[in-house]
């Protein structure tokens, strides 16, 4: 029996270390960066809209509904806004309690990982080092960390999806004919899929694993068992391809705009595509390292044995076989993305994890096959992966925690300083800019000015995109921050002379701790003589100014 002590206590220890990852989330406040729209803004307007019966809006023209489309934007996201709709209502504007409600979606996401494991295989470890794998990616931490991301409701569907069709998997193989269980089955991989694809348009990189689900069921033993696994998984991945489609036809037919997020897809062409494809490839080994190398070696050797001898796949190495493809084709997908955005591989990293969790059973296996200095070899490069890991994924860890915590705290800080002490009217002037990375930050402060603090009143202005020779009078306030703004804080201050005054000062710092291949990769980039500025430890400084012509003071500023 499958579900038993040892199975409780495996999972049991990966929710205790999703519970130690959400502890921290609780003193994080709410992001500069689109928190307010996402979880207080927008689903403002959708109850509204629920409570006058508008079921059907649209984001693009200001009239949402309870179901709502971004078409002009190439996006469709009414499963995701549902979402966020729901967690206002249930937990009103108390950051805390919408933290909290993440980690427990992440830990039902563990638990979906964990079970896809144990049924693909039967084994307790598998499931274990699915879970495990899964947390261990780092770069999804600041994700976790952060409310408005959509990448851990998507990959909590599609983890549901995957285990319900692993549950279907295991009881045709394992002989057992309810018709009632494996109709389950289908119905919960068939919903959750569904939704996966209203959470966030990145979800028909699925598509290909639905077919790669029933084609590559033909390459195992012809079995009455298979005949069976056909004929549930191939109507099922019919019907969801053809949702599939019909989605993305909806989607290209009504992008009618060349900007908006769809823009962000195919518009840096090749290069950006190759540049991306090598970074993504480039953090998923830097963050598995060896166990990534060695189970990869470990299954084509397995599977260049299946060539030679002309054997069919096992039932395992089937699976595999997909669980590969789902990421390799995820990041495929992500590539023409005009960013590189580590936290998006997360739905596609999944597959991978299991994918490592099935390989560790065989590599297992050799361990106990091999003898003398070939097994000694293998320990010992074994141990070398889980010292690398660990010295990977925990820094990363910190620093992408403290990096968030730091960074949200302060603005936050900052975003209520000014809330409390400007007068009504006010001009916020801001060294960031309308264009470039940080074009979300300038729009953000007038977002939580708003819907956080009833500021509507304030002008948020920016000193590189809208100064002029009247800027910067008296009574006017200004901001100034010290990480990639157009205009440096010490500039600013320089152009803006000795009439203003420096109210408050919110400063962060983040340390890191350099990893073995945070140190390759710098080498790589910048060559041995310049290695990492006080490596092995480093930090991220970024720090808030406040400044203030008061409205006493006649004399003006000149920009």
């Amino acid at each position: 029996m499958l579900l038993n002590r040892y199975t409780l206590l495996s999972l049991g220890v990966l929710l205790a270390l999703v519970l130690l990852l959400a502890i921290p989330a609780l003193d994080i406040s709410w992001s500069l960066v689109d928190d307010a729209t996402h979880s207080i803004e927008r689903p403002r307007l959708m109850l509204d809209a629920l409570h006058e019966g508008h079921w059907i809006g649209s984001l693009n023209s200001g009239q949402p509904g309870v179901i709502v489309t971004e078409f002009a934007d190439g996006r469709f996201r009414p499963v995701g806004w549902l979402y966020f709709m729901t967690t206002y209502a249930l937990l009103g504007e108390n950051p805390v309690y919408h933290h909290a409600f993440r980690f427990v979606l992440l830990a039902v996401t563990v638990s979906a990982t964990f079970l896809v494991g144990l049924w693909l295989s039967g084994s307790n470890t598998v499931g274990f080092l699915s879970g495990l794998f899964l947390i261990l990616y780092t770069p999804a931490l600041e994700g976790y960390y952060r409310l408005s991301p959509w990448e851990i409701p998507l990959t909590m569907l599609l983890a549901s999806g995957l285990a319900a069709m692993a549950f279907m998997f295991r009881r045709v193989y394992a002989g057992r004919q309810s018709t009632l269980a494996l109709a389950i089955g289908f119905g919960v991989a068939f919903f959750a899929l569904i939704l996966a694809l209203g959470a966030k348009e990145s979800s028909v990189a699925f598509a290909p694993v639905l077919v790669a689900l029933p084609v590559g069921a033909l390459l195992t033993a012809r079995s009455p068992e298979r005949k069976r696994w056909l004929r549930w998984i191939t109507p099922l991945a019919v019907i969801l391809l053809i949702v599939y489609a019909a989605y993305l036809l909806v989607i290209l037919a009504n992008h009618a705009t060349e900007q908006g997020y769809g823009s962000n897809y195919g518009s840096g062409g090749i290069a950006i595509f190759l540049r991306n494809l090598v970074a993504y490839c480039w953090a998923i080994l830097r963050n598995y390292n060896l166990f990534l190398l060695i189970g990869l070696a470990s299954f084509a050797s397995r599977l260049r044995t299946h060539w030679q001898t002309r054997q069919p796949l096992s039932a395992t190495d089937y699976w595999q076989l997909v669980l590969l493809l789902m990421t390799a084709v995820g990041v495929i997908f992500q590539s023409p993305f005009r960013a590189i955005i580590e936290r998006y591989l997360l739905p596609y990293v999944l597959g991978l994890a299991i994918f490592l969790g099935l390989e560790a059973r065989h590599i297992i296996l050799y361990l106990n096959q091999w003898h003398g200095l070939r097994r000694r070899g293998l320990v010992v490069v074994l141990v070398m992966g889980g010292v690398f890991l660990l010295w990977e994924t925990v820094p990363t860890g910190l620093i992408n925690y403290e990096w968030v915590r730091q960074r949200e705290n302060s603005s936050y800080q900052t975003m209520q300083y000014i809330a409390a002490h400007a007068e009504p009217g006010a001009r916020i002037w801001t060294n960031l800019s309308r264009s470039g990375d940080y074009a979300e930050l300038i729009s953000g402060i007038g977002r939580v000015q708003r819907i956080f603090f009833e500021r509507d009143d304030l002008a948020i202005l920016s000193l590189s995109d809208d100064s002029s020779p009247g800027c910067c009078e008296a009574g006017d306030w200004i901001i100034l921050w010290d990480h990639g703004a157009a205009l440096a804080p010490e500039q600013a201050v320089g152009e803006l002379g000795n009439s203003i005054r420096l109210e408050q000062e919110y400063d962060y710092t983040a340390y890191r701790l350099f990893s073995p291949a945070t140190l390759i990769e710098s080498i790589l980039l910048n060559g041995p003589m310049h290695l990492p500025e006080r490596a092995p430890k480093s930090s991220y400084s970024y720090t808030w100014y406040i400044y203030h012509l008061p409205s006493g003071d006649s004399s003006e500023a000149a920009s």
